[in-house]
């Protein structure tokens, strides 16, 4: 389950490039169909950053791009929840990476992995 906001701060005091925006939390799991869905909770900056987040991407450990969200224009909110489905994963990767981006910095934040638990 995704975390809320009340530990932002905490989360903050380990990463301070959280002012600019990034990776909250996130989960990723395997539908039946073999796809996959990643649920992620981004936390957008500062207000007294001029940036926001204009995407959120998910890659493998060597850095494929295996797929990035668009986060529509005019988010204004300090934390925004999203989601993707239909994601296709090779088989050989165990882990990917989530990245948020804004358009100022590019990314910001620092990466988050996430291991894969594949259905039997």
């Amino acid at each position: 389950m995704l975390r809320d906001l009340n530990t932002l701060s905490q989360l903050m005091s380990v990463d301070p490039c959280l002012s600019l925006g990034g990776v909250l939390d996130a989960e990723v799991c395997q539908c039946r169909d073999g796809t996959w869905k990643c649920h992620i909770l981004l936390y957008a900056g500062t207000t007294q950053s001029p940036a926001h987040l204009d995407r959120w991407e998910l890659r493998s450990r060597d850095g494929l791009l295996l797929a990035y969200h668009d986060i529509p224009h005019g988010n204004e909110s300090e934390a925004i929840q999203d989601s993707l489905d239909g994601i296709e994963i090779p088989d050989n990767v165990d882990q990917v990476m989530l990245r948020a981006h804004n358009r100022q910095q590019g990314y910001v934040g620092m990466p988050m992995a996430l291991p894969l638990h594949r259905l039997n």
